[in-house]
Protein backbone atom coordinates (compact mmCIF):
# COMPACT_ATOMS: atom_id res chain seq x y z
CA UNK A 1 0.00 0.00 0.00
CA UNK A 2 1.44 3.51 -1.19
CA UNK A 3 1.43 6.70 1.69
CA UNK A 4 1.33 10.07 0.75
CA UNK A 5 1.93 12.87 2.42
CA UNK A 6 -0.14 15.79 1.75
CA UNK A 7 0.18 19.34 3.08
CA UNK A 8 -2.84 20.86 4.83
CA UNK A 9 -3.78 23.01 1.20
CA UNK A 10 -4.07 19.63 -0.40
CA UNK A 11 -5.93 17.62 2.03
CA UNK A 12 -8.30 20.85 1.55
CA UNK A 13 -8.48 21.22 -1.93
CA UNK A 14 -9.17 17.34 -2.11
CA UNK A 15 -11.68 17.40 0.69
CA UNK A 16 -13.33 20.47 -1.38
CA UNK A 17 -13.51 18.86 -4.23
CA UNK A 18 -15.26 16.05 -2.60
CA UNK A 19 -17.96 18.35 -1.49
CA UNK A 20 -18.44 19.75 -5.08
CA UNK A 21 -19.06 16.59 -7.00
CA UNK A 22 -21.80 15.46 -3.97
CA UNK A 23 -23.14 18.98 -4.35
CA UNK A 24 -23.21 18.61 -8.34
CA UNK A 25 -24.94 14.71 -7.99
CA UNK A 26 -27.67 16.20 -5.56
CA UNK A 27 -28.50 18.65 -8.01
CA UNK A 28 -28.51 16.06 -10.69
CA UNK A 29 -30.45 13.84 -8.61
CA UNK A 30 -32.66 16.55 -7.17
CA UNK A 31 -33.59 17.63 -11.06
CA UNK A 32 -33.83 13.84 -12.10
CA UNK A 33 -36.55 13.79 -9.13
CA UNK A 34 -38.35 16.49 -10.17
CA UNK A 35 -38.27 15.57 -13.86
CA UNK A 36 -39.90 12.19 -13.26
CA UNK A 37 -42.58 13.31 -10.95
CA UNK A 38 -43.94 16.08 -13.83
CA UNK A 39 -47.36 15.06 -14.10
CA UNK A 40 -47.02 14.78 -18.03
CA UNK A 41 -44.34 12.69 -17.77
CA UNK A 42 -45.83 10.24 -15.08
CA UNK A 43 -48.80 10.15 -16.43
CA UNK A 44 -47.66 9.45 -20.18
CA UNK A 45 -44.89 6.74 -19.15
CA UNK A 46 -47.19 5.61 -15.88
CA UNK A 47 -44.73 5.74 -14.10
CA UNK A 48 -46.50 6.27 -10.67
CA UNK A 49 -43.77 8.73 -9.04
CA UNK A 50 -44.12 9.87 -5.94
CA UNK A 51 -40.76 10.73 -5.15
CA UNK A 52 -39.40 12.62 -2.56
CA UNK A 53 -37.21 15.57 -3.70
CA UNK A 54 -34.36 14.76 -1.43
CA UNK A 55 -31.45 14.15 -4.12
CA UNK A 56 -31.00 11.09 -2.87
CA UNK A 57 -30.19 8.23 -5.48
CA UNK A 58 -28.61 5.15 -5.89
CA UNK A 59 -28.85 1.11 -6.50
CA UNK A 60 -32.42 0.34 -5.16
CA UNK A 61 -33.84 3.08 -4.42
CA UNK A 62 -37.42 4.57 -5.90
CA UNK A 63 -35.45 7.05 -8.35
CA UNK A 64 -33.33 4.32 -10.18
CA UNK A 65 -36.36 2.12 -10.40
CA UNK A 66 -38.97 4.77 -11.89
CA UNK A 67 -35.96 6.01 -14.18
CA UNK A 68 -35.64 2.13 -15.48
CA UNK A 69 -39.44 2.04 -16.05
CA UNK A 70 -39.34 5.75 -17.94
CA UNK A 71 -35.93 4.18 -20.21
CA UNK A 72 -37.67 0.83 -20.85
CA UNK A 73 -40.82 2.91 -22.13
CA UNK A 74 -38.34 4.77 -24.55
CA UNK A 75 -36.99 1.26 -25.59
CA UNK A 76 -40.92 0.39 -26.14
CA UNK A 77 -40.62 3.65 -28.50
CA UNK A 78 -37.92 1.99 -30.49
CA UNK A 79 -34.70 3.77 -28.72
CA UNK A 80 -31.59 2.16 -28.66
CA UNK A 81 -31.00 2.84 -24.71
CA UNK A 82 -30.22 0.68 -21.73
CA UNK A 83 -32.62 0.67 -18.88
CA UNK A 84 -30.06 0.41 -16.16
CA UNK A 85 -31.45 3.11 -14.01
CA UNK A 86 -28.75 5.88 -14.95
CA UNK A 87 -29.31 8.78 -16.18
CA UNK A 88 -26.78 10.22 -18.91
CA UNK A 89 -26.32 11.54 -22.33
CA UNK A 90 -27.70 8.58 -24.30
CA UNK A 91 -30.98 8.77 -22.20
CA UNK A 92 -31.76 12.48 -22.45
CA UNK A 93 -31.12 12.11 -26.28
CA UNK A 94 -34.62 10.67 -26.07
CA UNK A 95 -36.32 13.34 -25.08
CA UNK A 96 -39.03 14.89 -27.12
CA UNK A 97 -39.69 18.64 -27.29
CA UNK A 98 -42.07 19.04 -24.75
CA UNK A 99 -39.88 16.43 -21.98
CA UNK A 100 -36.82 18.37 -22.78
CA UNK A 101 -38.54 21.89 -21.57
CA UNK A 102 -39.69 20.26 -18.41
CA UNK A 103 -36.01 18.48 -18.05
CA UNK A 104 -34.35 21.88 -18.29
CA UNK A 105 -37.44 23.47 -16.02
CA UNK A 106 -35.93 21.22 -13.62
CA UNK A 107 -32.48 21.76 -14.19
CA UNK A 108 -32.79 25.87 -13.94
CA UNK A 109 -34.77 25.19 -10.80
CA UNK A 110 -32.48 22.80 -8.59
CA UNK A 111 -29.11 24.56 -10.13
CA UNK A 112 -30.18 27.84 -8.22
CA UNK A 113 -31.37 25.91 -5.19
Amino acid sequence: MKKYVLSESQVKKVVDNLIQEQSDMRILNATLQCFLNHKDINIKYKLGAKLGIDGKAGPGSMTEDHLRKFQQAKIAQGYKIEADGQWGYRTQETLADNELYIWKSCVRYYERA
